[in-house]
């Protein structure tokens, strides 16, 4: 297993942010020789996709914002970052970037070319950044280069010969005298072709080797045995029997079976088959997950964790095809990059029912792309395309409008309360009522059934007291291990009685649990539901 990150890392170079912006205009580095891109004006940048958005998951406030930007006919990636609260980590990685570009690794390839950067940006003078407007200090961007078609490294782009490059990168970055500080597959890069291209991403955790320097030794020696663990993790798949290695493309024809045995037991946790008509303004809801011992759904957020066993994992499947609607928050979706469809054997001669995907995403997050599996899917003609539920105040992108679109799915724009941190705060994280998102889907969408399976915010969101009543079912899925500490968890939100006591936050009534392999299935229904 491989180590967790340190949870904080020190910049390249000690920074710290002025006390107030010196001026409105952008500015690019005082040393201009060393840039492509200088004195960049909003006249010249044209806006063309909002790759990656990372949003602080306390308060709802945007961190950094990734853009697919045209300056001066050359495409860039635009990677702006949110003023004061994270000033050291747009330092860190601008910095990075010049110190490999001093030493040649841009050139190489070996990581992305670094083109400048804009400081102090007026928000009112570039009107496509307007989810940084209203904060005290200005934002800052760096500008490098923008790769088409980069994945990161998985089991169907893996080869003994990328990931040996890979390696070496890493060494010629340590040689060059920094540290990474992310070294996790999601920021080891892929492009595919004769021969493949990779290169490395994300310095913003980065810092100078020291090695006087007992902390900078150990992070260097947790990055080679990180490297090291992966590479072998994704070696032992290669050396895994052809005929139980998966490949790529294999999961979505892989047709799983459930036992009439196991089907019997699940039955009475089932919308009934004669659900309410569509348009009705009822819609049943099973909250269904997996979780650890611990109670974890993940090794961290952001990581793909399987849990499921086959016999459990055949068992979400048939679920899915008793529903009409498969709904996750859109940080599983970012995570995982989820097919949300059904590939459980079906008993006619035709194919099972596939469900439509539901994701939530208020602050849209998610940018729709020909390659995100959920929309493959859907070409392949396997599933559906998702509805999007966001903010009635989002301004949806005509390009991810239209793609989403293009594969049968859309964006529902509903009303969203601003849930602040504390009081004082600048910004909150905006949700949705639950009653407003199922009053839309049974009522507009003609929605009879939804099947709820994560993430933790979602889950825990349902087990509140205040929506008990909404749930018809639960299932849950408890697999045979402990992830530890560090992980999602699933852990709703603490409930006190009127004399202010802690009392527990939700119970489950009329429990029944069945062996489903090695895993235990636990079924009920919540205390307070019908």
């Amino acid at each position: 297993m491989l180590s967790s990150p340190p949870t904080t890392v020190p910049s390249v170079l000690p920074s710290s942010p002025p006390s107030a912006p010196p001026s409105s205009e952008p500015s690019s580095s005082s040393d201009d020789s060393k840039d492509d891109l200088v004195n960049i004006q909003p006249s010249e940048v044209t806006f063309l996709e909002t790759l990656k958005t990372k949003i602080n998951r306390k308060n709802g406030n945007n961190l950094v914002i990734t853009f697919k930007v045209e300056i001066h006919n050359k495409l860039c990636v635009m990677k702006v970052f949110k003023d004061i609260e994270y000033w050291d980590a747009f330092y860190t990685e601008a910095s990075a970037y010049r110190l490999l570009k001093e030493k040649g690794l841009c050139k190489r390839g070996l990581v992305l070319k670094f083109y400048g950067t804009i400081e102090y940006i007026d928000t009112d003078l570039w009107p496509e950044l307007y989810q940084f407007a209203n904060h005290k200090f200005p934002p800052s961007a760096i500008l490098i280069e923008y790769i088409p078609n980069a994945r990161k490294i998985d089991l169907s782009n893996f080869s003994q010969d990328n990931i040996d490059r890979l390696s070496t990168i890493l060494a010629e970055i340590h040689e060059a005298g920094l540290i990474h500080g992310d070294s996790y597959p999601r920021n080891m890069m892929v492009v595919q072709g004769t021969p493949d291209r990779v290169f490395w991403l994300d310095f913003d955790h980065s810092r100078l080797r020291d090695k006087t320097d007992e902390d900078s030794e150990c992070l260097f020696q947790l990055e080679i045995e990180i490297m090291t663990g992966f590479a072998n993790a994704l070696i032992s798949w290669q050396n895994v029997d052809d005929s139980s290695r998966p490949r790529p493309g294999a999961e979505m024809a892989e047709e799983l079976t459930l036992s009439a045995h196991q089907v019997a037991l699940l039955e009475a946790h089932l919308p009934p088959a004669t659900a309410a008509p569509a348009g009705g303004s009822n819609i049943w809801v099973t909250l269904t997950y997996a979780q650890s011992l611990d109670s974890s759904l993940s090794l961290a957020p952001g990581v793909r964790t399987r849990l499921s066993g086959p016999e459990s994992k055949a068992m979400t499947h048939y679920l899915r095809s008793r529903h009409d609607a498969i709904l996750v928050g859109v940080s599983t979706l970012l995570a995982d990059d989820p097919a949300l469809n059904c590939r459980i054997a079906s008993a006619g001669a035709g194919p099972p029912p596939q469900p439509r995907p539901v994701v939530i995403d208020p602050h849209l997050r998610w940018t729709p792309r020909q390659t995100d599996k959920v929309l493959e899917t859907q070409r392949r003609g396997a599933g559906q395309a998702p509805l999007v539920i966001t903010a009635a105040s989002s301004r949806i992108p005509p390009a991810a409008a239209r793609v989403l679109e293009a594969h049968g799915g859309r964006y529902l724009q509903l009303p969203a309360e601003e849930k602040k941190e504390s009081a004082g705060s600048a910004g909150g994280r905006l949700r949705f009522g639950w009653p407003q998102i199922l009053a839309t889907l049974a009522a507009d969408e003609g929605l009879a059934s939804v099947m709820v399976e994560g993430g933790g915010q979602i889950i825990d969101s349902l087990l509140d007291p205040a929506c008990h009543g909404l749930v018809s079912s639960v299932i849950v899925t408890i697999a045979p291990t402990w992830l530890g500490r560090g992980g999602v968890v699933v852990s709703p939100a603490r409930v006190h009685d009127q004399s202010g006591a802690p009392v527990p936050a939700a119970r489950l009534r009329d429990v029944a649990w069945h062996p489903f392999g090695d895993d235990i299935v636990l079924c009920g229904k919540l205390e307070g539901s019908q």
